[in-house]
C-alpha cells in the first residue's frame, strides 16, 4: 500500500535545487533530488517544475511542502517601528519602500514579508522576486501540495537550532552556496541582517571574523563576542582563528538524509 502522505522540503540555493521527500511519521530515509541551475529566475522556474513533477505523491494528494530560499534570491533589511500599521500587507508595503531606498532600486517587483514583533520594536523584512514566488505557489497548487512553510535559508537555520542560540547577544552566521548570511541578535530582537558573496569556497575563521566586522559596520551594530555558525555545505576551517570571537559550531543546515550524501 503506498504511503498516504508525503512531506517535501525544497531548498533553492545558489547554483542548485534540492528536494527531500519523506513519508510522514516514518523514520525511513527520504528520497532526494539534486539538480544544478543557472542563476536566473527562468531556469529556476523550469527546474523547479521538473523536480516537483518527479517527486513522489501520496494518493490522497494532501502532501506538504516546506520551501527554503537562500542568497542571492533573498534580500534582507531591518525596518523601524511605524505607528498605525496593523495588517501584514501594510507592513509589507512600508518595508518595500524602505528596502527600495536602502538598495537604491525599484522594489515594486519584490514579494516582501515582515516578521512579527512586539509594539515599538523594529522588524526583519525579507524579499524575493515576485515572479519566482508566484511560480512556486503555482507549481505547488498544480501538484496539490500544501505549503506549510516558506522561509529564508538563514532563518530556517535559526529555527532549526533555536534551542542552541542561548547567548544574550550573538551573531548567527550561515554559509550558503557562495554566500554568507548573517544576523545580529541583541535585547531579544534581530538588530541587523544581511548577506555577502563569499570570497572563498571554504572560508576559515579569520575570513569569517573579517566578514562579521564588515557586517557590523554596515549595519551599525556592536560586535558581539558569541558567534554561532552553520553551513549548507561543510564546516568552516580553523574556527579557532576567529580572533576576538567565541565561535560555536551548530551543525549542518540540511537534514541528516541530505548531509549524509
Amino acid at each position: 500500500m503506498p504511503p498516504l502522505w508525503i512531506d517535501h522540503s525544497l531548498w533553492i540555493l545558489n547554483g542548485h535545487l534540492r528536494l527531500l521527500s519523506t513519508v510522514r511519521w516514518s523514520k525511513a530515509p527520504g528520497q532526494e533530488q539534486f539538480i544544478e541551475i543557472d542563476n536566473t529566475v527562468d531556469d529556476i522556474v523550469l527546474r523547479l517544475q521538473e523536480v516537483l513533477l518527479q517527486a513522489p505523491h501520496g494518493p490522497l494528494r494532501m502532501d506538504g511542502l516546506e520551501v527554503h530560499v537562500g542568497s542571492p534570491w533573498i534580500k534582507y533589511d531591518i525596518v523601524p517601528w511605524q505607528e498605525g500599521l496593523r495588517k501584514p500587507g501594510d507592513w509589507a508595503d512600508y518595508a518595500r519602500i524602505i528596502m527600495g531606498q536602502h538598495f537604491d532600486t525599484d522594489a515594486m517587483g519584490w514579494h516582501v514579508t515582515v516578521s512579527e514583533g512586539d509594539y515599538g520594536e523594529s522588524r526583519v523584512a525579507a524579499s524575493i522576486d515576485e515572479v519566482l514566488y508566484q511560480a512556486i505557489l503555482s507549481f505547488a497548487k498544480s501538484q496539490r501540495l500544501q505549503i506549510r512553510a516558506f522561509d529564508t535559508a538563514l532563518f530556517a537555520t535559526a529555527n532549526m537550532f533555536a534551542d542552541k542560540l542561548v547567548a544574550p547577544e550573538f551573531a548567527l552566521v550561515v554559509l550558503e552556496q557562495k554566500h554568507t548570511s548573517y544576523a545580529f541578535h541583541r535585547d531579544g530582537v534581530w538588530q541587523g541582517v544581511g548577506s555577502f558573496p563569499m570570497r572563498s569556497e571554504q572560508p576559515d575563521g579569520s575570513q569569517l571574523a573579517a566578514l562579521l566586522r564588515d557586517a557590523a559596520m554596515l549595519s551599525s551594530n556592536p560586535l558581539p563576542k558569541q558567534v554561532y555558525l552553520s553551513s549548507y555545505s561543510r564546516m568552516p576551517r580553523e574556527l579557532q582563528s576567529m580572533a576576538g570571537f567565541t565561535p560555536s559550531w551548530l551543525g549542518l543546515s540540511f537534514p541528516q538524509e541530505i548531509t549524509a550524501r
